[in-house]
């Protein structure tokens, strides 16, 4: 793979993980202001308790999102409009007795046994449910950085990116698997033991979505760099260095044989080299595929020769 299709295979989790960081921001964002709160929110109560709205002055409807709460009243075309917005705090639980004004006033005929305890367990896993936020938050962004330093195609930051996706995904899971779980229960008894009060609870889609669909791309982001990791990872770009005795299996050492050398260390085997022996002193050559005749000496008789 070359370095531009490592840059676009890599670039895919971490988009990946930069939409899993949105939707996180988005979750975190209901509830703190007012034109936020239209949409986003865990849990909204519809109405008031008719036997004490004339004296505490309560709003049509109460909006709960993950470090505050906003209220505000319903139009006569069925808008809501948002009048105040709690100041955000971590572990922010919403309470119903406190904020309804409901302390002085015999809230057993108002809140009944099933909903205290909804309430209770609410407010035991908010503080829980924000602090796995907040590390969902800290493992995406580490992802991130993570993982624009892993495009050049280092394997051991792929690694690591890995589990930072990992470690997101947990939590991610952990804080949507929570909010659904806490919020859902909530509304189901509010709507079971308020309803003759004229209360009802419902949950909203728009934050849920978000924080699931955070859940999918941060499991997708988890799973390519899986993938790049085990099976993706940065081919060598230079070439492997020989074994000395592979660089020796074809060498041949160089003897000069009249003024001819042979070549050293080619890839294959050399053209064999035919040189003449050397020349010894009473001793004649003959071209090959000749029979060669046999000298005589000086003294003897030659045929045509006269003396």
């Amino acid at each position: 793979m070359g370095q531009f299709g490592q840059v676009v295979w890599r670039g895919f989790p971490c988009a990946l993980t930069i939409g899993s960081l949105i939707c996180l921001v988005i979750v975190g964002l209901g509830c703190t202001r007012a034109h936020k709160a239209e949409n986003l929110y865990f849990l909204r109560f519809i109405q008031a308790l008719d036997e004490v709205n004339n004296t505490t002055g309560l709003n049509d409807f109460y909006s709960i999102g993950l470090w505050s709460y906003c209220t505000g009243n319903i139009t006569d075309n069925g808008t809501y409009k948002t009048t105040y917005c709690s100041k955000p705090r971590g572990g922010f639980w919403f309470d119903p007795i406190d904020t309804w004004g409901l302390n002085g006033t015999n809230t057993n005929d108002f809140l009944p046994g099933k909903l205290k305890k909804s309430l209770n367990m609410y407010r035991n896993v908010s503080l829980w449910m924000a602090i796995i936020y907040l590390i969902a938050v800290i493992a995406t962004v580490l992802e991130i950085m993570t993982g624009l330093m892993a495009v050049g195609g280092n394997r051991l930051v792929s690694c690591f990116a890995w589990l930072l996706a990992g470690v997101s995904l947990l939590f991610t899971t952990a804080m949507s698997i929570t909010s659904t779980t806490i919020f859902a229960t909530l509304a189901a008894t509010v709507k079971t033991v308020l309803k003759p009060h004229g209360i009802t609870g419902h949950m909203g889609r728009h934050i849920y979505a978000a924080t699931w669909l955070a859940v999918v791309l941060s499991f997708l982001a988890s799973a390519l760099w899986l993938l790049d990791y085990c099976c993706c990872s940065r081919r060598r770009t230079t070439p492997r260095p020989i074994a000395a005795d592979h660089q020796q299996s074809y060498g041949y050492s160089s003897v000069p044989l009249n003024g001819v050398t042979a070549p050293r260390h080619t890839p294959y085997p050399p053209a064999m080299v035919f040189a003449s022996p050397p020349n010894l002193q009473g001793s004649y050559q003959h071209p090959m595929h000749q029979t060669p005749t046999h000298s005589t000496p000086e003294d003897a008789c030659e045929p045509y020769r006269h003396g």
